[in-house]
């Protein structure tokens, strides 16, 4: 494992299960890895976000079995056997109900316009404004990105290519297969040279979603030429 020290970010390749708990704050969450065994995920009243990193693993949610291949992502409500030899990264978020859904694989190119060149996509997005969210991060080959923060907790996997983190007090070489974990607040920076790279991140809260007042279906909702989005405001 490697920890720069100070820095407030883990980052290692992981060769065994692993486990790390951020439970202060608003936005408490959990994340495991799986290796090869078979594990229990999740917690009640949870929602958990898994990326398949190597091989197959089966979700069982109820009494349904859910096998996903490498490269395919998903989440899952409350406590949940996770079977199979494959790996995978699991980021739960403590006191939230969301959505039971997979998709995959990741396109190699995210479709929403990033800082510095960088693109990214929302994998699974938050059902309500505020619910956390899973992305994905694209940073093109010779990229300086300029050092920025985020409000809460960042988990992260990289799927391929190589870079480096700038830091505030160090940095460290970002490699196929590593996983960190960025707190909150924390000063960084990615930098490609001739390598791309390719990262999934869970984000335990965001300010993005639908609300009762704006969402699709009461938006095309036309009630005598007007939305009723705005006529539900009167």
């Amino acid at each position: 494992m490697e920890y720069c020290k100070n820095s407030g970010m883990i980052a290692f390749i992981p060769t065994q299960e692993e486990s790390f708990d951020f439970l202060e704050g608003e936005f408490p969450s959990k994340v495991k890895w799986k290796h090869n065994r078979n594990v229990i995920a999740g917690a009640l009243n949870s929602t958990s976000y898994l990326y398949v990193t190597k091989g197959k693993v089966n979700v069982k949610i109820d009494d349904n079995s859910f096998i996903l291949p490498q490269g395919w992502y998903g989440s899952f409500l409350n406590e949940t056997e996770i079977t199979g030899e494959g790996h995978s990264i699991i980021s739960t978020r403590i006191g939230y109900q969301g959505l039971n859904q997979f998709g995959g694989a990741v396109e190699r190119l995210g479709r929403l316009q990033y800082i510095d060149g960088c693109s990214s996509t929302l994998l699974l997005s938050a059902p309500r404004l505020g619910d956390p969210c899973f992305n994905y991060l694209h940073v093109p080959c010779n990229i300086d990105q300029t050092a920025h923060t985020h409000p809460t907790l960042r988990v992260g996997y990289i799927l391929e290519g190589s870079g480096i983190v700038r830091l505030e007090r160090g940095s460290l070489d970002l490699v196929p297969g590593m996983m960190f974990c960025l707190l909150p607040d924390v000063i960084h920076s990615f930098h490609t040279k001739d390598s791309e790279l390719r990262i999934v991140i869970y984000h335990p809260d965001s300010d993005f979603g639908p609300s009762d007042e704006v969402h699709p279906m009461l938006n095309k909702t036309i009630i005598e030429g007007v939305s009723a989005r705005y006529v539900m405001r009167k």
